[in-house]
């Protein structure tokens, strides 16, 4: 922009042109034109071809200038704004008692780490086992949990480094099976939540070395059946149903302390944190949020949906978060006893629920049940039906703008034709990598749910 002011005012003087004063534009138009041409006179006259020529120039200067500015405008106003919805009014703040004092919560005694071990059940004998579902820290790397149908077990954990063709066993304890799993990336680091046994205690299973050693840990005394969640190996939170005490570690469990009571909160719902500070609570349409932690917390209802009726109410909610600042909320608007046919609605967040998108309906796929697997913001996949019944099948790749059938894979000697047949409540990865467990097999895809490899699983 200076080289182009300097280039203007040599121009300007090469033509014997002065710009006008100040006053240029508040006199007369007849007596500045005189002004003008009475100091033009003064100097000596430049050659019309010369005149013509950076006149010619200078309209060529103002005519790109135009076109730069218009193109920049343009470009700016292409940049998406935000879809979050005006409508969604401000949290309000709940009454919670934060601890200040004596927070320290004491622990139950722990289940005792035992070898690894195969189970002995299954066909052939009377004994009957239940496997959990996996949990995959990569596509290869996973952990999954078998144990004798009972609330004292005893449990098994195998442990896979090739995406389920070969399971290996690192850990057995005479308890009920895992409710929670969590690992690091390469596996060295993980945690076991054991579910709660017939004494309403649970153990947290802690290893630093790929599951060579384990270390047990009780959870907080006088807490049984109530919400657990960890974001990762080390850190986590449990929700006390009976007086709905909240409570933290960052230690896998070692110790852990009182954060609030949340007496303005219900109870019933799902717990999760997208980061340290960030929390998340729904239960039902309500959705409880924090960002100090978990010592204070703020609720607000979703926007009803435009053509929902005002007599609907809400059979089903979810909450799922990718990251720590993507995430969405599945709700179901019921307007028939028993909610047969609901108007499923999806919202979206990428600011840890600051703002939320406005509601987005989901297609209603063939059959009396739709689930919905919300993968990313983007990735999602519509089923309907159950075992060994034709399913529905869709899936997107835009958050819902358009949807694809997926199709059966052609036969081959390890992939079931149909086999979408046998996939029940499938997780998923990434977009592309995802598992399903059907007793007694487990089912990986690896090109976003068209095709399913069949495995056997552990034990």
């Amino acid at each position: 922009m200076i080289d182009e002011e300097r280039l203007r005012a040599r121009m300007q003087r090469a033509i014997g042109y002065e710009p006008p004063s100040v006053a240029f534009g508040a006199q007369p138009a007849s007596r500045a034109l005189a002004g003008a041409n009475a100091r033009s006179r003064q100097h000596r006259q430049p050659r019309p071809m010369l005149l013509g020529f950076v006149a010619a120039l200078i309209a060529f200067a103002i005519v790109m200038s135009l076109v730069l500015a218009g193109q920049a405008m343009r470009s700016r106003s292409s940049v998406p704004v935000h879809t979050g919805p005006a409508q969604w009014a401000r949290p309000t703040a709940i009454t919670t008692q934060p601890c200040k004092a004596q927070c320290e919560v004491a622990t139950q005694s722990a289940l005792q780490p035992k070898p690894p071990a195969v189970p002995q059940c299954g066909s052939g004998t009377t004994i009957s086992c239940a496997v959990q579902t996996p949990v995959f820290a990569t596509p290869g790397l996973g952990w999954i949990t078998d144990s004798i149908v009972g609330r004292d077990g005893p449990a098994f954990l195998y442990r896979t480094d090739d995406a389920g063709h070969r399971w290996r066993p690192v850990l057995s304890w005479d308890g009920p099976g895992a409710q929670q799993i969590r690992s690091s990336v390469d596996g060295r680091e993980a945690l076991v939540v054991t579910a709660w046994n017939s004494q309403n205690a649970a153990t947290a299973f802690y290893t630093t070395d790929s599951g060579a050693h384990w270390t047990a840990r009780g959870l907080p005394l006088g807490f049984d059946s109530d919400l657990v969640y960890f974001a990762n190996p080390r850190e986590g939170w449990i929700l006390r149903a009976a007086n709905l005490d909240l409570v933290h570690t960052t230690d896998a469990g070692s110790h852990w302390t009182r954060i609030a009571r949340l007496d303005g909160m219900t109870r019933g719902g799902t717990l999760l944190f997208s980061t340290s500070s960030d929390g998340l609570y729904l239960q039902g349409p309500s959705l409880y949020t924090t960002h100090d932690g978990g010592a204070t917390w703020g609720v607000q209802t979703p926007p009803r949906p435009s053509g929902v009726s005002a007599r609907a109410y809400v059979g089903h909610s979810s909450i799922k978060f990718f990251n720590s600042h993507d995430g969405v909320v599945e709700l179901d608007y019921c307007t028939a006893i028993g909610c047969q046919s609901p108007a499923d609605y999806v919202y979206a967040t990428s600011d840890a629920g600051t703002q939320w998108t406005t509601p987005l309906r989901l297609p209603p796929t063939e059959g009396s049940r739709n689930i919905f697997i919300f993968i990313d913001l983007n990735h999602w996949i519509g089923m309907s039906g159950g075992i060994f019944n034709a399913h529905s099948v869709i899936r997107t790749a835009d958050a819902g703008q358009h949807w694809t059938v997926l199709l059966s894979p052609a036969a081959n000697s390890n992939v079931v034709q149909g086999q979408w047949d046998m996939v029940e409540y499938p997780d998923f990865f990434d977009a592309l990598h995802g598992w399903s467990v059907n007793e007694p097999f487990l089912f990986l895809t690896s090109d976003g749910g068209i095709t399913w490899v069949r495995q056997d699983l552990p034990g």
